[in-house]
């Protein structure tokens, strides 16, 4: 897999995007925020823009009090939601997110390999293995 040439990010209302030097894609969620369909496909084409084609492995951070709608966790499952996903990576730190985050790998049961983490570096290191 080809990895991004330099890092490039952009803030949006509710989260922020980076493409990593590595490779990686890192969308940020800010605290006590809830982000729409509409903002996800917001940022899935900015993404899609600057890897041209190319295929990453992304890392959710999902910071405190922030949970995603229902909605949201519908259109993330599936395949087509984030098209130049290998993998998923979500970091969570609360027992909301945790509620959450069980729900949605049993229930919603999303396309692409996704796991939830406790820190940033474990996370890390699982998506690396998709690369």
């Amino acid at each position: 897999m080809k990895t991004a040439v330099k890092t490039e990010g952009k803030k949006f209302e509710n989260y922020s995007i980076l493409i990593r030097e590595d490779g990686i894609v890192q969308i940020e969620i800010i605290p006590d925020s809830e982000i729409s369909v509409d903002e996800i496909i917001e940022g899935t084409n900015f993404v899609l823009e600057r890897l041209d084609s190319i295929k990453a492995p992304v890392l959710f951070i999902a910071n405190e009090f922030s949970l995603p709608s229902k909605e949201s966790r519908e259109y993330l499952a599936k395949k087509e939601s984030l098209p130049y996903s290998l993998a998923d990576a979500y970091v969570i730190n609360s027992f909301p997110q945790k509620i959450a985050a069980n729900f949605y790998l049993k229930v919603n049961k999303p396309a692409r390999p996704t796991k939830m983490f406790n820190n940033k570096e474990d996370a890390l290191i699982w998506l690396k293995t998709y690369m």
